[in-house]
């Protein structure tokens, strides 16, 4: 699969699960880059597909610190570790 194709559905996933919303999450695509996650207006990282994995690079970090297969493994590691409660 293409990097648009996957980042796309990773971003209707993420806009669409409510707590995330709730948590003042917000998702975006990053033309040529990723999908970005703020929260309260500040950058937490950015999810980028790559050699058929989802990478997460934190904000600051020039390496990613998890890489998922599936885009229910990015909601919930957003969910869990980028967006907490």
């Amino acid at each position: 699969m293409s990097s648009s194709i996957m980042e796309t559905q990773l971003v209707r996933n993420l806009q669409t699960e409510p707590e995330l919303a709730r948590r003042g999450c917000q998702i975006a695509a990053a033309t040529n880059v990723g999908v970005l996650i703020s929260r309260a207006g500040r950058p937490r990282g950015l999810w980028s597909w790559r050699h058929g994995e989802f990478a997460f690079t934190p904000q600051g970090a020039t390496e990613p610190a998890i890489e998922v297969g599936t885009v229910a493994e990015a909601v919930q590691y957003t969910l869990k570790v980028v967006c907490p409660d």
